[in-house]
């Protein structure tokens, strides 16, 4: 492969992960950047390593199970850390330009559009009602941070001097477009 342009749409995922983790270096077992458990001495590779005891290990032990990634921290309050959030997701999405110049590749940063509005549908409200329940996280502090994620990668992209595609301005924020 070798790309001209790469494409990153961002936001939802870093924002619960590092909302709820606190880190990208964490121990989730599904969220981590880390892998704790690599033998190279019984296998030939990475890929074949990923491959059989990554992907078939986590297919088989979640046969006939609920998969809750945040089972460990789930009921536990959040203390939202604003500063900490946005400055570990530019770092990662600084990163990511760096590494595409780095080898000649345009970026290009999207925002994410979304159902996020100051009086959110019955749906939205409903989902985001577990950030409560679960972490004490109210549906305005995540529409609050989320939207300052998004207008984080509209200051990366004038920064960087790249193109950002601001989906969250461009798509309207209607449950008939897309769902949660």
């Amino acid at each position: 492969m070798n790309p001209n342009v790469v494409v990153l749409m961002e936001n939802f995922n870093d924002l619960v992960i590092l909302l709820l983790e606190g880190s990208y270096w964490n121990e989730n077992p599904t969220k981590s950047v880390i892998i704790n458990e690599i033998k190279p001495e019984y296998f030939s590779g990475v890929i074949r390593y990923l491959f059989q005891n990554g992907l078939i290990k986590r297919i088989k032990s979640n046969v006939g199970t609920t998969n809750d990634e945040f089972a460990r921290i789930r009921g536990k309050k959040i203390i939202i850390n604003e500063q900490k959030l946005l400055y570990e997701y530019k770092k990662s999405m600084q990163c990511f330009i760096y590494i595409c110049k780095a080898y000649g590749i345009k970026p290009v940063l999207m925002t994410q559009a979304n159902r996020f509005t100051d009086y959110p549908d019955n749906v939205v409200s409903y989902s985001m009602n577990i950030m409560w329940k679960d972490y004490g996280i109210s549906y305005g502090e995540f529409k609050y941070i989320y939207d300052q994620f998004n207008k984080a990668i509209l200051d990366l992209g004038k920064e960087n001097d790249i193109l950002v595609i601001d989906l969250a301005n461009i798509i309207p924020k209607e449950k008939y477009i897309f769902t949660i």
